[in-house]
């Protein structure tokens, strides 16, 4: 069985990950109030830049889905060089719609590949994991189902906690009220949030 990975940009692969023979990805973009977008990337510079804009925007970027050509290309690419599965893992479908998307596009393949859609409930670190974990299940010689399961195991049973530096980008973001930001920046509180379960 040979087996590929697509994962979506929010993943933020560790080189060695993102260079994988069997690794691919596809990118989302986060688009301003102006219009102007930026290509999700771990690259220094454009990320610097966009954490300059972030602050001084009033209203947050939205992110969009990866476009259907790349995805297109991504999927004829995998069945070109002869995959037998692929394992797609995504952020989290309560908070975009990518994995809905991906399975969209995966329907023109059907005949050619089996694909197998995991929602990782999550972004980032959990979506490294994920792959991480896969790697190991695919060079292991476990079955696609027991790779499945195993995979959504992974997703329904990590934490993510993250730190918002900046309160008020909670309330940009519709998170949080002008009141709790008010209260908050004068206690200097720093929230602590949670990916919950269901992602």
């Amino acid at each position: 069985m040979k087996s590929a990975i697509i994962v979506d940009s929010t993943a933020g692969l560790a080189p060695e990950y993102a260079n994988h023979p069997d690794v691919y990805q596809v990118t989302l973009t986060l688009n301003f109030a102006n219009g102007d977008c930026f290509t999700d990337t771990i690259q220094a510079e454009p990320v610097k830049a966009f954490y300059q804009r972030l602050a001084t925007d009033a209203e947050l970027p939205k992110t969009t889905q990866p476009l259907p050509g790349e995805y297109l290309k991504v999927m004829a690419e995998i069945v070109a060089k002869g995959y037998d599965e692929v394992f797609i893992i995504h952020l989290a479908s309560a908070i975009s719609g990518t994995l809905q998307a991906a399975a969209v596009m995966v329907q023109e393949f059907t005949d050619q590949i089996n694909s197998h859609i995991i929602d990782s409930k999550g972004t980032s670190v959990v979506m490294e994991h994920m792959v991480r974990c896969a790697l190991t299940y695919i060079e292991a010689g476990l079955a696609p189902a027991e790779i499945v399961a195993k995979l959504k195991w992974l997703a329904d049973n990590a934490h993510i906690y993250l730190m918002v530096d900046d309160i008020n980008a909670l309330v940009r973001g519709g998170r949080a009220s002008v009141a709790t930001a008010l209260v908050g920046n004068m206690l200097k509180i720093i929230p602590v949030l949670e990916f919950k379960a269901d992602g």
